[in-house]
């Protein structure tokens, strides 16, 4: 659920998001997660049941070229937040988590996860130089909910550069820069630098 509200010579951009997932089929029963028909059972109870609630919001106030967001999300406890198979381990992966937490290196749903996220954002459109983009976001996951092992934690850091060319001969060309670093004891640590390179093409 979103909400855009004046705010000064700004705005205030509300974020709100709740997701329940819970077993069904195979997954259901003991002897269907024993055939394979199981999530992740390194976090929550360990029994591989899809049961999970997830909800986060976050706030943004942007202000000419700037935008500052604060966020907080939660995942409870018994198992890791589940999306629907794209291509991966039956039952258990996904493309997309559909969540602000959702980013480079770290999706940050994993069992009884709580995260605190911050983004900063600037479009360079407000000091003439339009087509150019930047942000930096830092997020910080903790009470991860390891089976028989205790709580755990991570924090990633991303930086965003962008620029479209808006005329000439390039105009539709895009160019990217991701970087992203991850780090705590869920999970391995993680270093990713990407380059984008898009191209839109006007059909009509």
């Amino acid at each position: 659920m979103g909400h855009n509200l004046a705010l000064g010579e700004g705005s205030l951009k509300t974020d709100l998001r709740y997701f329940r997932t819970t077993s069904d089929g195979k997954n259901g029963s003991a002897a269907g997660r024993a055939a394979g028909y199981t999530a992740n059972t390194t976090f929550g109870d360990g029994t591989g049941e899809v049961d999970n609630n997830t909800w986060s919001a976050a706030f943004t106030y942007s202000l000419g070229g700037h935008a500052l967001m604060l966020g907080y999300q939660r995942v409870s406890e018994d198992s890791n937040f589940v999306q629907l198979n794209q291509g991966g381990i039956e039952g258990s992966a996904g493309a997309s988590a559909y969540l602000l937490t959702d980013r480079l290196a770290n999706s940050f749903t994993r069992a009884g996860e709580r995260t605190t996220f911050g983004q900063y954002s600037y479009d360079f459109a407000s000091v003439g130089v339009p087509g150019l983009k930047a942000a930096v976001a830092y997020l910080k996951g903790t009470n991860i909910q390891v089976r028989n092992a205790g709580d755990a934690k991570e924090w990633e850091r991303d930086i965003a550069l962008d620029y479209a060319f808006q005329d000439g001969a390039l105009k539709g060309l895009g160019l990217g820069w991701r970087y992203g670093v991850l780090r705590g004891n869920a999970a391995t640590d993680v270093d990713q630098n990407r380059l984008i390179v898009s191209y839109t093409l006007p059909l009509m």
